[in-house]
C-alpha cells in the first residue's frame, strides 16, 4: 500500500526453486501466532502509514504497522512500546520511491517503469540480489540490507515489505524487468531471510498469486492484505491460516457487517480502513461477542430531488453517451427493465461502460443504480473523482450481489480538491443488467426562477473545454479561448480545418430550436450544422448557416421538427481556418 494508495480494481487470481537460503526457512520467536482455539479472536491490528501515528482508543490492539522512514525519529516507536505494543515497520522493497532519503542510491539500471497511478515510483529490478543474475554488484541487496539495518535499530519487531509480486502483469502494469515466478520466489525468500536474521518477524504482502506456495507459507510470519472479502481472496491465504500464522485484512469499500463474518469465519483480523491510512479504523469486534447481535447502521434517509447529472442515465436511448471501456460487443441493452423499456446489459464476457460529467471540488454526490446480476462473477458500481488531466483522486465501490430481482446501490462522496469531473463506472466479468443510474448533487444550491429553455447540450457553453464535444477533423486545431461571448471560454478551431459535434437523443415529433454564438477571425468557410439522423446516423434533414467574417459575437438561429425515424439532432461546427463559437443551446420548443 502506497503513502496515497488506490486500491486495485482486480488482482486475477490465476515449481522447483534450485536455491539455498541459510535462514529463510528458520522460524524466530514471534508474537505473530493465531490461538489454537478456532472460536477465540484473532489478534487485534491498526495500520498506520500516516504521521502522526495516534494510540487507539481499544487498549487490546496489539499491532500496529506504520511508516519505517516517517517514524525513525519520532519516538513513536518507543512510546508504542511502552503501552505493550508490536511493532511493524512498512517498507518498500519492490518499487523506488522518489521522496525517500536514499532515493539517490538506487542505480538507473535496476529502475523500471513506473507504478501505474503511483508517477513518483517506478518498480526495481528484483534479479538484482540474485549474485547469478546481477547486473549491479550488490547494489539492491546493500540498499535493502541497510533499510531493514535501520528498521532494526529504530525497534521495529517485524517489517511489512511491499510490492513482492512485481512479476505478476495481470495484477498491474509491467515492470520493465522480465521477471519470473522463480526470479519473484528468490527475492522474497531473500526478503524474509534479511528480515529474519535481525530478530525481526517478516510479513507476506498481498501476492495472491504465490500465497499458496508452501515456501512462501514456510518463509513468512504473517500476512498484510487488501480487500480480500471484496475481491474473493481470502481463502488464498488458507496456508497461513492452517499455520497458525495471523493475516491482517484491511478492507475499503465494505463496511464491518459486509466483511466481519467472513473473516471471522477464517480467523482473518480484518479491520474497515479509508484509503489514506490514517487512525479511522473499524473492526469486528461486535462480531465475538456472543451476548450482542451486530446489526448494520441504519439507511440514509431519501436525498433531496435534483437534476441528474448523467445523460440517457435510464437507457431508454441504448447507450447513447454512455463510453465503452472493455469489449463492446459484450454490451447491449435489454428489454428486462426495472423501469421504462430498456437497461444495460452486459453478457457474453467482462464489459464496461462509463460517464464522465463536470462536478465541483467540495460538493457532495451521489451515484444511485439499480442492477441485478444473474451471473456469478464479479460486478461493480463505480463513483470516482478525477481531476483535469483525469487522474483518480477518490473512489468509492460497491459490489453487485448475485441473483434475485433489481436492486439499488447508492454510493456517495465529497469532491476533494482539485476535482473536476465525476466519474459513474459499471464493469462486470459475466453478466449483469443496469438501470436508472443517477448522480447528483446531495445538496442543492437555490434555482433559478423559470428558466426560460433547458439546454440539452452538454457543456455547450465550453466552460468545461471541449468535454463532451466529439473531434470530426484534425484535433490539433481544436483548443480552447478566453476570448468568451459569455463566462471564462469558448470554443476555438485555430491553425486550419477543424469540427466537433455532439449527438442528442430525440424523438420524433419534437419541435427543436438551436442557437450559437459566433464570431470568425478568418476569412474561409466556417459553418454551424444542425441536423435530424436515423438510428444508424443517416442524415434525415439539415440545415447549416455560415458564419460571417469580423466583428463581434452573433448569434445564429436554427429551428425544425423531428422527422419520421428520427433517433438523434446533430450539431455539428466546422471551420477551415479560423472560427470563435460559444454559448449554443439546443432546445425543445
Amino acid at each position: 500500500m502506497k503513502k496515497q494508495p488506490v486500491p486495485k480494481m482486480r488482482s486475477i487470481i490465476v515449481s522447483s526453486l534450485l536455491f539455498g537460503l541459510c535462514c529463510a526457512g528458520n522460524s524466530i520467536a514471534t508474537p505473530f501466532v493465531l490461538d489454537a482455539d478456532v472460536n477465540a479472536p484473532p489478534p487485534k491490528w491498526d495500520w498506520q502509514l500516516q504521521s502522526p501515528v495516534l494510540l487507539n482508543d481499544d487498549p487490546e490492539i496489539e499491532f500496529y504497522d506504520i511508516d519505517m522512514f516517517d517514524n525513525e525519529s519520532t519516538g513513536v516507536v518507543g512510546q508504542l512500546k511502552s503501552y505493550g505494543k508490536t511493532i511493524i515497520c512498512y517498507v518498500n522493497v519492490g518499487a523506488w520511491e522518489d521522496w525517500r532519503d536514499d532515493k539517490n542510491a538506487f542505480p538507473p539500471s535496476i529502475l523500471g517503469n513506473e507504478y501505474d497511478r503511483f508517477p513518483d515510483e517506478r518498480w526495481l529490478d528484483i534479479r538484482d540480489v540474485n549474485p547469478a543474475k546481477s547486473t549491479t554488484g550488490t547494489a539492491l541487496r546493500d540498499l535493502l540490507e541497510a533499510r531493514f539495518d535501520r528498521a532494526q535499530q529504530m525497534g521495529c519487531d517485524a517489517v511489512e515489505p511491499d510490492n513482492m509480486d512485481g512479476f505478476n502483469e495481470l495484477a498491474h502494469n509491467p515492470s520493465g524487468f522480465p521477471l519470473t515466478y522463480e526470479d519473484q520466489i528468490y527475492f522474497n525468500l531473500w526478503i524474509s531471510g534479511e528480515i529474519r536474521e535481525r530478530g525481526m518477524a517478516a510479513g507476506f504482502k498481498n501476492n495472491t498469486l504465490q500465497a499458496m506456495d508452501p515456501r512462501m507459507v514456510e518463509a513468512f510470519d504473517f500476512v498484510v492484505t487488501e480487500s480480500c472479502v471484496l475481491f474473493n481472496e481470502c481463502n488464498d491465504f488458507t496456508g497461513f491460516l492452517n499455520a497458525d500464522k495471523p493475516v491482517f485484512l484491511a478492507e475499503y469499500f465494505l463496511s464491518p457487517e459486509e466483511f466481519c463474518p467472513a473473516a471471522k469465519e477464517l480467523r482473518i483480523s480484518g479491520i474497515q480502513k479509508r484509503g489514506a491510512l490514517g487512525s479511522f479504523r473499524l473492526g469486528c469486534d461486535a462480531y465475538y461477542d456472543s451476548n450482542q447481535d451486530p446489526d448494520p447502521d441504519p439507511e440514509p434517509g431519501p436525498f433531496p430531488p435534483a437534476k441528474n447529472l448523467l445523460v440517457n442515465g435510464d437507457f431508454e436511448s441504448g447507450l447513447f453517451q454512455w463510453n465503452p471501456c472493455g469489449e463492446i460487443n459484450n454490451l447491449s441493452v435489454s428489454s428486462d427493465a426495472s423501469q421504462g423499456e430498456k437497461a444495460a446489459a452486459i453478457s457474453n464476457g467482462a464489459g464496461c461502460l462509463y460517464q464522465e460529467v463536470p462536478v465541483n471540488s467540495g460538493e457532495t454526490y451521489t451515484l444511485t443504480c439499480e442492477a441485478t446480476r444473474p451471473g456469478t462473477l464479479w460486478s461493480i458500481v463505480q463513483l470516482s473523482f478525477l481531476d483535469v488531466q483525469f487522474n483518480n483522486l477518490e473512489s468509492e465501490i460497491a459490489t453487485i450481489t448475485s441473483g434475485g430481482p433489481y436492486s439499488t446501490y447508492t454510493l456517495s462522496g465529497v469532491a476533494p480538491a482539485n476535482t473536476v469531473y465525476g466519474l459513474a463506472l459499471i464493469y462486470s466479468e459475466d453478466e449483469l443488467l443496469l438501470d436508472n443510474c443517477s448522480l447528483v448533487p446531495l445538496t442543492q444550491p437555490e434555482p433559478e426562477p423559470e428558466p426560460p429553455v433547458e439546454n440539452r447540450l452538454v457543456n455547450g457553453d465550453f466552460e468545461s473545454g471541449l468535454f463532451q464535444w466529439n473531434p470530426c477533423g484534425d484535433i490539433n486545431n481544436l483548443t480552447v479561448s478566453n476570448n468568451a461571448s459569455q463566462g471564462n471560454q469558448a470554443l476555438a478551431i485555430t491553425g486550419g480545418a477543424g469540427c466537433v459535434y455532439q449527438e442528442v437523443a430525440v424523438e420524433v415529433g419534437e419541435e427543436h430550436t438551436l442557437v450559437c454564438e459566433a464570431t470568425r477571425p478568418g476569412t474561409l468557410w466556417s459553418i454551424v450544422q444542425f441536423s435530424y439522423l436515423d438510428a444508424q446516423y443517416n442524415s434525415l434533414s439539415s440545415q447549416q448557416v455560415n458564419i460571417a467574417t469580423g466583428g463581434n459575437y452573433a448569434a445564429y438561429s436554427f429551428a425544425g421538427t423531428a422527422p419520421a425515424n428520427t433517433t438523434y439532432a446533430l450539431v455539428l461546427i466546422y471551420s477551415e481556418d479560423e472560427l470563435l463559437v460559444d454559448n449554443c443551446v439546443f432546445s425543445n420548443q
